[in-house]
């Protein structure tokens, strides 16, 4: 189900704040549900290599912990720098029975 409907989703949810480079011009918070989903939501936005390392870094090392996830992956995020100042993201939650939570976020200025 996520494979069918993710890009719509995201679409409907914040594509009109995608520039013309598309989805990787955004840094990328995506619930680390397991590895599949983040298989799935690489391979249908065609993500370039990277762009989840934060939630595959999460996974590997604290697994699913529900929720609280997406807070470990934003921390990993901004550890690694690869949250620009004043640059657009998404903060992708996909959970039980298949339901999609987006929300654009926007790093403040330092």
């Amino acid at each position: 189900m996520v494979r069918d409907n993710i890009e719509q989703c995201l679409a409907e949810g914040v594509g009109k704040h995608v520039a013309h480079g598309g989805w990787n011009d955004l840094f990328w918070a995506v619930h680390p549900g397991g590895r599949k989903i983040l298989d799935v939501v690489e391979d249908r936005l065609a993500l370039a290599p990277g762009k989840l390392d934060a939630s595959r870094h999460v996974l590997s090392e604290y697994g699913n912990m529900s929720g609280a996830s997406i807070i470990f992956v934003l921390d990993e995020l901004r550890r690694r720098g690869d949250m620009p100042s004043g640059g657009l993201g998404v903060m992708l939650g996909i959970g039980p029975g298949i339901s999609i939570e987006t929300m654009l976020l926007r790093v403040a200025a330092a």
